[in-house]
């Protein structure tokens, strides 16, 4: 059974890939510091895509497929990773100014505790 996407967990490819990263360069035996300083990012940076908290970049991917000799196992990650762009958390909760988004899919307005979409009497 697939588990949902909430807004604590980043995608899924995003941390499988940075999973896939860590483990060849491990097997490689190259440090976090060589494969950031090829790739021209901070070691915080890739730590970070490691973990999954950041999108692996296609440059990334390439980058250390190359140097870590994975024979194209890590580049073939990029059509993946490219399709969960962003986080759910990275994104915007509210609506272009007409108030905070409800997990009901409502908004409310500033001035008021009652959703659009379940009535004033509904608590959220």
């Amino acid at each position: 059974m697939p588990v949902p996407n909430d807004n604590s967990r980043p995608p899924a490819a995003w941390c499988y890939s940075g999973n896939q990263i860590r483990r060849w360069r491990t097997l490689a035996n190259v440090s976090r510091e060589a494969l950031a300083a090829a790739a021209n990012y901070a070691p915080e940076t890739i730590s970070s895509m490691e973990r999954g908290v950041r999108m692996p970049s296609p440059r990334l991917l390439d980058i250390a497929d190359e140097l870590c000799g994975a024979q194209g196992m890590l580049s073939a990650a990029k059509e993946y990773v490219r399709r969960e762009r962003y986080s759910a958390r990275g994104r915007s909760t509210s609506s272009s100014g007409s108030g905070r988004r409800r997990a009901c899919g409502g908004t409310r307005s500033p001035s008021s505790q009652a959703c659009c979409r379940r009535g004033p009497t509904r608590k959220h």
